[in-house]
């Protein structure tokens, strides 16, 4: 075995011809860059083509850094990302260069594209590095969205309405969308300045990370690495109230005769029942949610399950709306620890499966409040019960 002076000249030649090679190409990775977001000059399409009249003229951010495995380095593949805005929507573009022939993309479920390239934006919309959107999707528009938080990672159970598409290109792939701004939460302001970076994941013999802004994972802050959009100007978040109805329907049949499999099938009456989920967003940076008829059991969000000879009751991750838009302050800590999400939440909330009104109350982060984040959430239960 080599001793650990031989091993000391052993790395330090390794390492040397990188440090030569970036010398003498002279690149160097972006530390926090900043780009101007112009408006946009005309229509938009969200389709994967890029040759829409909006586009002339957008913003481009170019020399992209490879930030895993390799830290800092200058990435096997080009990637560029273009954005622009109108009064509803930011629009975002990747072009991703690469052999076509060894790009992962499936026409999948919603958040399960995340074994295959992928690409988007990141955003930190209130620019105080508490929390940002991950806005992503795969060469085939699959979405992929979640929602980090600086000390308590990412949630892949919020989701947001956006457009995507994508496209397999001779040379690579474009992923195309159209945020609206009614999705997102940012500052009451006549300009904006957001923290972002663009991301591409490229996973081959080891998944590389492909970003605008460098960050290092050394740095507890990775929001603090971003780089910053500026210039994007009368705009509006979402509205005021928002409305989301729901209708279930159900019907039952039973034969006349129950030991006689030859009898007559009689269908029973259609049973219907509709529910309400209302928000409303104060200007004080306070909202109010209730929900009337609450269907806490499912989700239309949530994906089917079969429950047939099952030993275990379904576990469905958490979607509903008025609990994922403040599942930061719903979490559970003890003895002054580190707070936690509660793992089978679902179960828990069909403890009030009979609910008929829920009401909940909370600030939102980079208002009034600072980065706090407060809520109440109360039910009216009609009928309870124990999970066995």
């Amino acid at each position: 075995m080599p001793s650990t002076g031989s091993a000391v000249l052993l790395a330090l030649s390794l390492l040397a011809p990188t440090r030569v090679l970036h010398a003498q190409e002279g690149w160097t990775p972006n530390q926090k860059p900043s780009l101007a977001v112009p408006r946009a000059s005309g229509k938009i399409v969200i389709d994967g083509d890029l040759t829409d009249p909006g586009w002339v003229g957008a913003a481009r951010a170019v020399n992209f850094t490879e930030v895993s495995p390799r830290e800092s380095s200058r990435p096997e593949v080009e990637t560029e990302a273009w954005i622009t805005y109108d009064t509803q929507n930011l629009y975002v573009a990747i072009l991703a260069k690469d052999d076509p022939r060894t790009i992962r993309s499936s026409l999948t479920d919603r958040d399960a594209i995340f074994q295959d390239d992928f690409a988007g934006i990141l955003l930190d919309t209130y620019g105080d590095a508490s929390w940002a959107y991950y806005l992503l999707a795969n060469p085939k528009g699959i979405q992929g969205d979640l929602r980090f938080s600086t000390g308590r990672g990412d949630d892949s159970r919020f989701d947001i309405i956006y457009t995507s598409g994508g496209k397999l290109t001779a040379d690579g792939y474009v992923v195309e969308m159209a945020i609206p701004f009614a999705s997102l939460r940012f500052p009451d302001r006549p300009v904006q300045t957001w923290r972002a970076t663009f991301w591409r994941r490229r996973p081959r013999s080891s998944e590389q990370d492909i970003t605008w802004a460098a960050t290092r994972r050394g740095d507890p802050c990775e929001l603090c690495q971003y780089g910053t959009l500026t210039g994007i100007e009368g705009i509006k978040p979402g509205g005021a109230l928002e409305l989301i109805p729901a209708a279930v329907a159900t019907q039952s049949g039973a034969l006349d005769d129950s030991d006689d499999p030859t009898s007559r099938f009689r269908n029973g009456r259609v049973d219907g029942d509709l529910s309400l989920t209302a928000k409303y967003a104060f200007k004080s940076g306070l909202t109010a949610e209730a929900t009337l008829n609450p269907d806490f059991s499912q989700v239309e969000s949530d994906a089917s399950q079969v429950d047939v000879n099952t030993t275990f009751a379904l576990s469905l991750p958490e979607r509903r709306p008025t609990v994922v838009r403040r599942i930061v302050p719903h979490r559970f800590g003890f003895g002054g620890q580190r707070p936690m999400r509660p793992p089978l939440s679902r179960w828990i909330a069909r403890w009030i499966t009979h609910a008929d009104t829920t009401t909940q109350r909370g600030g939102s982060p980079g208002d009034r409040f600072g980065t706090s984040d407060i809520s109440r959430m109360m039910a009216g239960p009609v009928q309870t019960s124990a999970v066995g």
